[in-house]
């Protein structure tokens, strides 16, 4: 554990492999109808595939308006975040296509100021609901889990690692690049962005090699 923000972080982030990433994304689709949810079958594969490929928190997902979705820029907007934290989150075509045929399917107005994925009454999915069907998705995906994770939010760390990872990969500029990260998972201060990016460090030794002559800038 180490003092962050004035306390203690317990956790070790968990690094989905690029195998186990494949495996949720397959087993998410094999969902039932469920009359309380009438969308699950198709909200549920389509929020796992958001998370994979957005790194955004399950909350920031659960809680998306109709009328915060572009199809015409592809971009989610995130109003209201942690930390009173509002910014544009891209997306590829892929989720774009996703998005078009789960609305066709729904018949959603996308000029509304309903929940893109509703429950009962109108009202968003709860975390913990999708935290429990999310267990029960790592086990059909063959992920062992213990009472420290994985998590969902470890998609988030995922997320940012990878996006590390392919710069480095590609030979960009990692230590400019990262205050862009930054603002992308909407942090509040860089130190966010460095602390669970230095618990996998080690992990990824060409990440290392390219960090290693600004690690003491970028990692305090």
């Amino acid at each position: 554990p180490r003092i962050y923000g004035g306390r203690y972080i317990q956790f070790v982030p968990y690094i989905y492999s690029q195998e186990e990433i494949f495996n949720l994304i397959k087993c998410s689709q094999y969902q039932f109808y469920k009359p309380s949810t009438p969308y699950w079958h198709l909200a549920f594969p389509l929020i796992i595939k958001i998370l994979i490929c957005c790194g955004l928190r399950i909350s920031e997902v659960l809680r998306l308006r109709l009328k915060n979705l572009n199809l015409d820029e592809n971009y989610l907007l995130i109003l209201n975040s942690k930390n009173g934290n509002n910014r544009i989150v891209p997306f590829c075509d892929e989720i774009k296509d996703e998005f078009v045929i789960y609305l066709n399917y729904t018949d959603l107005d996308t000029s509304s100021d309903n929940y893109i994925f509703p429950y009962r009454y109108g009202q968003p999915i709860s975390s913990g609901s999708f935290r429990t069907q999310f267990n029960h998705l790592l086990q059909t995906a063959g992920i062992p889990r213990t009472e420290t994770g994985p998590r969902i939010h470890d998609l988030r760390h995922t997320f940012a690692v990878y996006k590390l990872k392919e710069w480095a990969e590609r030979g960009m500029d990692l230590k400019t690049l990262l205050p862009f990260l930054k603002f992308y998972m909407g942090h509040k201060t860089f130190e966010e962005t460095a602390y669970y990016l230095r618990l996998t460090f080690n992990s990824f030794t060409l990440i290392r090699k390219v960090m290693e002559p600004v690690s003491n800038e970028v990692f305090p």
